[in-house]
């Protein structure tokens, strides 16, 4: 009995462990480079404005999904933000998701998004953006 109690302490820890690092705040920061690609979900949204450095700021400012799995790696010449669906099932509806990005680019970066529904705000950005896929609603500040 005792072993049991102790399992599923651990595994109720484990948990709570996951959940809370889903929720946290994530902040990358790049040196300039020519492109930022972007393959989203569902219901994600971008906020792009103009840095006033030479970099690029990237913030996840709203991730509390467990059905997601988001990367943001460096490339040759770019950026690349990925955002998955754990245990995709093209026979099950697909998941809407709720993530938010800030991000701060440098003036003429080429942004190339590939994915469904999306929410763009573009707050003053002077650049090239090429959306691929689904449906989206842009706002032009």
């Amino acid at each position: 009995m005792k072993n049991i109690v102790i399992s599923i302490l651990f595994i109720s820890l484990a948990s709570c462990n996951m959940f809370s690092q889903n929720n946290q705040a994530r902040k990358w920061d790049f040196d300039r480079k020519d492109t930022l690609t972007i393959n989203y979900s569902s219901g994600s949204s971008f906020n792009f404005s103009e840095s006033s450095t030479n970099q690029i700021q990237i913030s996840l400012d709203e991730f509390n999904s467990v059905a997601f799995t988001i990367s943001v790696t460096e490339e040759v010449g770019g950026v690349l933000i990925t955002e998955d669906i754990v245990n995709y099932n093209p026979h099950k509806p697909t998941p809407i998701s709720d993530i938010q990005w800030s991000i701060l680019l440098p003036k003429g970066i080429i942004i190339k998004m590939r994915g469904a529904n999306a929410v763009i705000n573009i707050d003053n950005y002077e650049g090239n953006l090429i959306n691929t896929g689904g449906l989206c609603k842009i706002k032009i500040n």
